[in-house]
């Protein structure tokens, strides 16, 4: 009972925001599937998929708000969202991804805080669709390996402590780069 219980701990559960404008930390946002009625009974966990979708939004611009200092998942993904959405945070705020990034051309990136990218894993991917990340970028994934599948722009550093960067003959942009 103890293995099984273990290894559904591990496993990643998908989370699908619903609900239009809201907190990151309010769980009545958090769906178990696309525009569903069940709702996860905590925020995502560095071991959970992220979705935003058709479903998500239910009028133009509305905003996600990162109102906890750090969130975390495992894969964070805006391609299908409507509606062009905003995903909003401070300065100061950290965004743990543990996977892949994949955001949308139809929304507002505005998280002004840095990105954490921590996977340990080869094969994930980042597709920024023209968005800048404003803050400190680092990839601290030992055997973790991204592919960037579009430009990647900051205003600040990029720090590589540890992974493997591929930039997919994509260019980078930022002020400082420390491998």
């Amino acid at each position: 009972i103890m293995i099984l219980l273990l290894a559904q701990l591990g496993q990643a559960a998908d989370y699908y925001w619903v609900g239009g404008s809201g907190d990151w930390s309010d769980i009545s946002h958090w769906a178990t599937t696309s525009g569903g009625a069940t709702r996860h009974n905590v925020v995502p966990s560095p071991n959970d998929l992220v979705f935003f979708d058709a479903n998500s939004f239910t009028a133009p611009n509305q905003l996600v708000n990162v109102n906890n200092q750090s969130i975390f998942c495992l894969d964070m993904n805006w391609e299908a969202a409507t509606n062009n959405p905003t995903f909003s945070a401070p300065a100061g705020y950290i965004l743990n991804i543990y996977g892949s990034l994949r955001l949308s051309p139809n929304m507002l990136f505005s998280f002004r805080g840095s990105v954490n990218f921590l996977a340990n894993a080869l094969g994930q991917t980042i597709l920024m669709a023209g968005h800048r990340i404003r803050q400190l970028v680092t990839f601290n994934g030992p055997g973790g390996g991204w592919t960037l599948t579009s430009p990647l722009q900051m205003d600040s550093t990029l720090l590589i402590n540890a992974g493997n960067l591929n930039t997919g003959n994509q260019a980078i942009t930022c002020k400082r780069w420390f491998v």
